[in-house]
C-alpha cells in the first residue's frame, strides 16, 4: 500500500505522456481483413490492394490466416504483386494455426505503388477452399 501511495502521483503523468506522444509507433502496423477462394492446381487468387509508401525493402509486409476451409495446420502460399501480376516480394508459406503472423520483406519494385495480396494452394490438387485472415502491406 505504501508503494502505491508513493507512486500514485506518477501514474497520471505517465498516462498523459502516452496520450500526448501516441505511444511508440515504431514497428506498428495496421492489419486489414481479406477473404476469398483459393483455387485448385496453384492457380493464383488476388485479394485486396493497398498503397505501399515505404522505399525501405526491409520494411516487412505481414499476413495471417484466421480461417481456412482446407483445415487446421494447413499451408497457403502468399506474396505481394503489382497491378500487372508481377511478384514484388518473396512468397510466404503461411500455416493456418490461429497463432502465427508471417512476415517478409518486399522487393524495391514494391516501393511507392499499390500492392496486391495474392495467394495459392501450396498443394497441386483439385481442391479449392475459402480462406480469410488479415494482412498489412508495410509497417507504419
Amino acid at each position: 500500500m505504501k508503494i502505491l501511495r508513493k507512486y500514485s502521483k506518477l501514474i497520471p503523468l505517465l498516462v498523459l505522456f502516452c496520450v500526448l506522444t501516441g505511444g511508440v509507433a515504431y514497428g506498428s502496423y495496421t492489419m486489414t481483413k481479406y477473404s476469398g477462394k483459393i483455387l485448385s492446381y496453384h492457380k493464383n487468387t488476388r485479394f485486396d490492394h493497398k498503397y505501399r509508401s515505404t522505399k525501405d525493402t526491409e520494411n516487412p509486409w505481414r499476413v495471417t490466416i484466421d480461417y481456412s476451409g482446407e483445415g487446421k495446420n494447413t499451408i497457403t502460399t502468399f506474396w505481394l504483386e503489382d497491378f500487372y501480376g508481377k511478384n514484388v516480394s518473396q512468397d510466404v508459406e503461411a500455416e493456418y494455426n490461429g497463432i502465427f503472423q508471417y512476415v517478409s520483406p518486399a522487393y524495391s519494385s514494391a516501393s511507392g505503388i499499390d500492392v496486391y495480396l495474392a495467394g495459392e494452394n501450396n498443394n497441386w490438387n483439385p481442391a479449392s477452399y475459402y480462406i480469410e485472415g488479415r494482412w498489412s502491406q508495410q509497417d507504419d
